[in-house]
């Protein structure tokens, strides 16, 4: 059996223990993991504890398989390893590796294999070293945004932690060191960190909301899932409005109530107002979308006169091939079915999913940020250009198109709302408190991602 060495190194401006310890949290993990790659965990080990093992689940089209990592060595602050026990590498070993240096430490990932029979030497490293430059990206990335603001350890509580956005926030959190709960409908659970809530009966548990330093609201019904019949229009409007209203309520029964509250809200509450370009102030839409956002915002309201600060996150469209629209986008493109819906002509706030995240930890973090918060990339594209870009990355066809009345044939009142609208987005607020995007480029930031 033939084995090769992989090694990948780079520089990053934190301390050997900074990075060593990001490492050791449980978030980290699910963070190193590359948005392309299919996997879930099922057994999580620890990484300083010789012997754990975890256990992930991959998937490739019709190809499944399970990979078992034993942790086999660790030296505080500088190395720990983990071997295959079970998986598609003939034999695997890894080392991460954290050293000192000046203004820093050097990051070290050194894999010895042996090639599975269905690749070469060279698709394994052409692999690795795609892998690898993500994940030490993801790292810089975290700690960057980490260190700029008050690093004194916070207690979170999190609402749609199993959601797109809910589940990567959530990671990044724990992450960077942040003492993190969850909300979940269903029994609590101290022991893992859950709070279970019922709506309905909302004031039974108050008394387990105390001491949170922040409070992170993203559940709701899906808004693009089902068609907006009045049953599902209903259910969209109880989970969002009701529900952050019952929530606000219990928390501003607390002693102690939190010092911010953010709640998800969409760029959907603007008007259709075709070349100009919108802030956090600009005039609101009347369909049915805008005017749940309007409500939706408006479900907190009762926080502020208890001196909470409150935040309402108007998101754009979120890319990631994680979830969300470029997710349901892929397979037509990948397929030479994907471009132009509609005119083409209508603007495309699109944001990153890791800018998200991120925005949300600034209006956390800066107590400046506070009302309405745009979290949008600075620089909207068209539909038509959002679609050949996507064709250019990968590689596909760019000739398909999909016509407005088709779209309104097979969505219903969703098509005007959710595509053909032509919104135009300013970040400005982000922008003037400080925030720092990080991907500004629509065609990079695919690039990296699928």
């Amino acid at each position: 059996m033939q084995k090769y060495l992989f090694k990948y190194e780079s520089f990053l401006p934190f301390s050997q223990g900074e990075v060593f310890a990001w490492h050791m949290r449980d978030g980290a993990l699910d963070r190193m993991i590359p948005p392309w790659v299919n996997t879930q965990i099922n057994k999580r080990g620890r990484p300083d504890v010789v012997g754990s093992k975890t256990v992930f689940h991959f998937s490739l089209g019709p190809y499944h398989t399970d990979w078992v990592s034993e942790h086999t060595s660790f030296t505080p602050n500088k190395e720990f390893v983990d071997e295959q026990r079970k998986g598609p590498f003939r034999y695997f070993r890894h080392s991460h590796k954290v050293e000192e240096a000046e203004g820093g430490c050097i990051l070290k990932d050194t894999v010895e294999y042996a090639t599975p029979f269905f690749l070469s030497k060279m698709q394994v490293e052409k692999h690795l070293e795609r892998q690898f430059s993500f994940r030490h990206k993801r790292l810089f990335n975290d700690l960057s945004v980490f260190s700029r603001y008050d690093k004194t350890p916070k207690k979170i509580l999190v609402t749609g932690s199993h959601g797109m956005v809910g589940s990567s926030l959530c990671s990044f959190l724990s992450a960077i060191g942040a003492d993190v709960w969850k909300l979940h409908r269903g029994p609590s659970d101290p022991a893992g960190k859950v709070i279970g809530w019922n709506p309905i009966h909302e004031g039974k548990n108050g008394h387990e909301f105390e001491g949170f330093d922040a409070v992170i609201h993203l559940a709701g019904e899906n808004i693009g899932e089902n068609r907006w019949t009045p049953r599902q229009k209903e259910k969209i409007f109880q989970s969002r409005c009701r529900d952050t209203w019952l929530l606000a309520q219990i928390l501003s029964r607390l002693k102690k109530p939190p010092k911010v509250f953010i709640s998800a809200s969409a760029v959907g509450i603007y008007a259709d107002l075709p070349g100009v370009c919108l802030t956090e102030s600009s005039l609101h839409g009347t369909d049915f979308l805008a005017d749940l956002c309007v409500h939706w915002e408006k479900a907190s309201d009762i926080l502020k006169q208890m001196d909470v600060r409150t935040c309402a996150t108007r998101f754009g469209y979120i890319l990631s091939p994680k979830g969300g629209v470029l997710r349901q986008m892929l397979p037509a493109f990948r397929l030479g079915l994907g471009g132009r819906l509609g005119s083409g002509e209508q603007m495309f706030p699109w944001v990153a999913l890791d800018d998200v995240v991120y925005g949300i930890y600034h209006c956390m973090m800066n107590k400046e940020v506070g009302g309405a918060v745009n979290i949008t990339a600075p620089n909207s594209v068209s539909q038509e250009i959002f679609a050949a870009t996507v064709a250019k990355v990968l590689h596909s066809p760019n000739f398909a198109s999909v016509p407005a009345w088709l779209l309104r044939l097979l969505l219903g009142e969703r098509a005007d709302a959710l595509i053909l609208r032509s919104i135009q987005v300013n970040p400005e607020r982000l922008v003037q408190t400080g925030y720092k995007f990080c991907y500004t480029d629509l065609e990079s930031f695919l690039k990296e991602s699928l």
